[in-house]
C-alpha cells in the first residue's frame, strides 16, 4: 500500500484502537459496579453502558463510512473542524446516506458528551452533600455545551456553525475542569476536616482519590487543548490533527470510565461514585457545628469490621450548621 494511503488510514486506525482500550476499560468497569454495588451503582452502570454503546455506533458508523467511500479516512474526522470554509466532506458520486452518517455522528458525540457530563455534575453534587451552589457553574456550562452542540447540527451558515463549535468545545472544557477541580477540592476539604479522627493511611488514601480524579477528570480537557493546539500549529500535518480527533470520539466515554475503574480498584474508599465519599455539609456559620458521618471502607481488619465492612466516624465539623 502506498505511504499516502497508510497515512490516509492512519485516524481510522487510532479509531480503532481507542475503542479497543475503551471496551477494556469497559468490561473492568462492569465487573467493578456489578460486584461492589455500592450508592447509586444502578446509575453509573446505566451512564456506562450508553457511553459505551454510543461509541460502539461510532466505530460501526466509521467503518460503514468507510466501506461508502473512499474519502471516509479522512472525512469521518472532519465533521467537527474549525476550518473555514468548512473542508468538503464527500465527492459529487458518493451516495445521500454520506450526509445522513455526518449528521448521525454528530449527533452520538452531543449525546455523549451530554451523558459524561451529566454524570461529572451528579458525582460533584452527591459529594458536596446536595448543595445546588457547587454545581451551579458546571450547570451553566453544562447548558452552554448542549445549546451551542445542538445548534452545530442544524443547517446553518457555515459561519454559524463554526461558532456554534468553538461555543459547545469551550463550554466542555469548562465543564470538565470546573466539575473535576470541586470533586478534587471537596475530598481535600474532606481529609482536612478529618485529619484529627483518621490515621496517616487513611488521609494518604483521602489524597490518592483527589488525584485520581484530577488525572483521569481532566484526560478530556486536556485532549481538546492538545487537538485545538496541534489544528492552529501552521506546519501540523492533517493526519495529526484528524488522529486526535479520533481519539476525542471515545476519550468522551473513557474518562468518566477510567475513574470509576481506579477509584473502585485503586481506592475503594467511599460510597458515591461507584464508589465515592459521603460528603461534609457546606459551612454557613462560623459559630454552630454538625455530627456528620464518613463512610470508608476497609481494606485491612479494623477491631469489629471485616475487611469489607465501611468504617463509621462521627465528628462535628466547626462551622456547620447543626
Amino acid at each position: 500500500m502506498p505511504t499516502s494511503n497508510l497515512l490516509q488510514s492512519l485516524p481510522l486506525a487510532v479509531d480503532s484502537l481507542s475503542f479497543g482500550i475503551y471496551t477494556s476499560l469497559f468490561v473492568q468497569c462492569l465487573h467493578l459496579l456489578y460486584h461492589t454495588r455500592r450508592a447509586h451503582y444502578r446509575l453509573y452502570l446505566s451512564a456506562m453502558c450508553a457511553l459505551y454503546l454510543l461509541s460502539t455506533l461510532h466505530i460501526v458508523l466509521a467503518f460503514t463510512w468507510a466501506a461508502i467511500t473512499d474519502t471516509a479516512d479522512y472525512a469521518i474526522y472532519e465533521v467537527f473542524s474549525l476550518k473555514q470554509p468548512l473542508p468538503v466532506l464527500s465527492r459529487p458520486g458518493d451516495p445521500p446516506v454520506v450526509h445522513a452518517l455526518a449528521t448521525l455522528i454528530k449527533a452520538l458525540w452531543v449525546v455523549s458528551n451530554g451523558i459524561a457530563d451529566a454524570v461529572l455534575i451528579h458525582r460533584l453534587y452527591i459529594i458536596w452533600g446536595g448543595n445546588p451552589r457547587a454545581v451551579a457553574l458546571p450547570v451553566v456550562s453544562y447548558s452552554l455545551t448542549m445549546i451551542s452542540a445542538v445548534v452545530d447540527l442544524l443547517p446553518l451558515p457555515p459561519a454559524a456553525t463554526r461558532s456554534a463549535l468553538i461555543v459547545a468545545m469551550s463550554s466542555v472544557f469548562l465543564t470538565n475542569v470546573l466539575s473535576s477541580a470541586l470533586t478534587a477540592g471537596r475530598i481535600w476539604f474532606m481529609s482536612r476536616s478529618c485529619k484529627r479522627v483518621v490515621g496517616t493511611k487513611r488521609r494518604a488514601r483521602y489524597t490518592q482519590l483527589m488525584v485520581i480524579i484530577l488525572e483521569s477528570g481532566l484526560i478530556y480537557p486536556a485532549l481538546l487543548v492538545i487537538t485545538i493546539a496541534v489544528f492552529v500549529a501552521p506546519t501540523t500535518p492533517t493526519v495529526a490533527v484528524l488522529s486526535c480527533f479520533a481519539v476525542l470520539y471515545h476519550i468522551v466515554g473513557i474518562a468518566p470510565t477510567l475513574i470509576i475503574v481506579r477509584v473502585s480498584s485503586g481506592v475503594n474508599d467511599d460510597e458515591e461514585v461507584g464508589p465515592f465519599p459521603r460528603s461534609l455539609p457546606l459551612p454557613t456559620d462560623n459559630s454552630t457545628s454538625r455530627l456528620t458521618t464518613l463512610h470508608f471502607a476497609v481494606p485491612e481488619t479494623v477491631a469489629g469490621a471485616s475487611p469489607d465492612e465501611p468504617l463509621e466516624l462521627n465528628f462535628r465539623v466547626k462551622g456547620s450548621p447543626i
